[in-house]
C-alpha cells in the first residue's frame, strides 16, 4: 500500500474517533513506522510502498491511538524544551505549560555562570533537569523520585542528552533519603497536584495511561507542597530558591502553605494561557 493511502486511512480512522488531532498525530506515527522525520511525510514518500508488516504496525498503532493510548507512549518519545526525552506510562508526559518553569530560570540565571547545584523532587522523565543542565553547562544535579521505574528512564535521557557525568538519581519519598549536609543553590519541582476527586473528571489519555502517583494530590490537590514546604529548607543554601509548577488557581493556597512555614514568596510566572504556573520562594533570612 502507498504511503498516502495508508496515511489517509488512519487520519479518518483517528477522525471517527474524535483523536484532536488526527492528521499529525497519523504523520507522526507514520514517520516513527519510516523512521524518517515528520516533516518529509507526504513531500517526499507519499508514493513509497509500505511492506505489509510496516502497514500492519501502523495500522495497530493508529487503532491504539484511537482508544486514547498517548502518543507520546506509542511513539516513546516527547519533545521539551528543544530536547527529545524517552516517554512511557511509568512517568507523566511533559506538558507546554512545564516549559515555563524553564523560561523562568533562564531568565533568572542567564548572566550566572558560576556552579550551581540544583534538585529535582519528583524527577519523572528528566525534562526539567536535564534540560536546565543542557541549558547551564557548569550546574550539578541531583533527581529525587519515589519510583525505580521513573529513575530508570530518567537516567536514559540524561544519558541521551549527555548531562549524565553532571546528574545523579536517588530513589526518595521528597526529602526522605538524601543526606542532611545536601545544600543546593535551586530546588526545583512540579508536584503531583491534582485533587483526588478530579482525577476521574480528566481526559483518558491522562487519567488511564499515565502513572496516578504523579498526578493525585490529595484531597485537596496540596499535599506535596506541604511535604516540600515542611523540609525544604534545611537543603536549601542561604542564597537559594525554590521553584514550583502548579495547577490552576493554586496559587494563594501554596504561598500561605509556604510562608506559614517560613519560606518567603519571591515570584511567579504565567503560562501562555495566562494562568499562574510557576511560584519561587526563598528562606525568610
Amino acid at each position: 500500500m502507498k504511503v498516502e493511502r495508508a496515511f489517509l486511512e488512519a487520519v479518518e480512522i483517528l477522525k471517527k474517533n474524535s483523536i484532536a488531532s488526527p492528521f499529525l498525530d497519523a504523520r507522526i506515527m507514520l514517520a516513527k513506522i519510516l523512521n524518517c522525520d515528520s516533516q518529509d511525510i507526504i513531500l517526499k514518500y507519499s508514493q513509497l510502498d509500505l511492506t505489509s508488516n510496516q502497514y500492519q504496525e501502523y495500522l495497530n498503532s493508529i487503532n491504539l491511538r484511537a482508544t486514547r493510548v498517548p502518543l507520546s507512549h506509542l511513539t516513546n518519545h516527547r519533545e521539551f524544551f528543544g530536547n527529545n526525552f524517552f516517554i512511557d506510562n511509568s512517568v507523566l508526559d511533559p506538558r507546554p505549560d512545564s516549559e515555563t518553569l524553564i523560561e523562568l530560570l533562564s531568565d533568572k540565571y542567564q548572566n550566572r555562570q558560576e556552579r550551581l547545584r540544583i534538585c529535582e523532587v519528583g524527577v519523572g522523565s528528566g525534562c526539567l533537569i536535564i534540560s536546565l543542565l543542557k541549558l547551564y553547562k557548569n550546574w550539578l544535579g541531583i533527581g529525587l523520585d519515589i519510583s525505580e521505574t521513573a529513575l530508570k528512564i530518567a537516567q536514559k535521557n540524561a544519558q541521551t542528552n549527555d548531562v549524565e557525568s553532571r546528574i545523579s538519581f536517588i530513589q526518595s519519598d521528597i526529602f526522605s533519603n538524601l543526606q542532611k549536609d545536601c545544600l543546593f543553590d535551586i530546588i526545583i519541582s512540579n508536584p503531583p497536584y491534582i485533587p483526588s476527586s478530579e482525577i476521574e473528571k480528566l481526559q483518558d489519555e491522562v487519567k488511564i495511561y499515565e502513572p496516578r502517583i504523579a498526578l493525585d494530590g490529595g484531597f485537596d490537590g496540596l499535599e506535596f507542597y506541604r511535604k516540600i514546604a515542611d523540609n525544604c529548607a534545611q537543603f536549601l543554601k542561604i542564597s537559594g530558591s525554590i521553584f514550583l509548577e502548579i495547577g490552576h488557581n493554586q496559587h494563594n493556597d501554596v504561598i500561605k502553605i509556604f510562608e506559614s512555614r517560613g519560606i518567603k514568596f519571591l515570584d511567579s510566572k504565567k503560562d501562555l494561557n495566562g494562568i499562574i504556573r510557576i511560584l519561587e520562594f526563598a528562606k525568610k533570612i
